[in-house]
């Protein structure tokens, strides 16, 4: 997942005349609230049993599949502007919004 575009083919039938093209596609970039303590990366989660959200460190594939990541990134900023507002004890941690690529291997 760089982002970058990379090609699929695609074939167009054309007056019974197949036509092979090549189609450029787009990665979508996911974004995640996220942030360093004691030198590893943490992100958001959204922990539904407790109405809230919490930090977890990442430091498996098995936590990066539970964080919470957003497709745009004015998504995310809208969410960590809530928890900034709303939420003392995440606000003093020093959230920001980081591109999910970022913490995958």
């Amino acid at each position: 997942m760089s982002g970058l575009p990379y090609e699929t083919p695609c074939q167009l039938t054309l007056f019974k005349n197949p036509i092979v093209c090549i189609r450029l596609s787009f990665d979508p970039m996911s974004y995640v609230i996220a942030c360093w303590r004691w030198g590893t990366p943490h992100a958001i989660t959204a922990n539904s049993e407790a109405n809230q959200f919490e930090l977890i460190p990442l430091d498996s594939d098995v936590a990066l599949n539970k964080i919470f990541s957003h497709p745009y990134r004015a998504g995310a900023q809208q969410i960590l502007t809530w928890i900034n507002d709303n939420d003392e004890d995440l606000a003093c941690k020093e959230l920001s919004i980081q591109d999910e690529s970022r913490f995958r291997k």
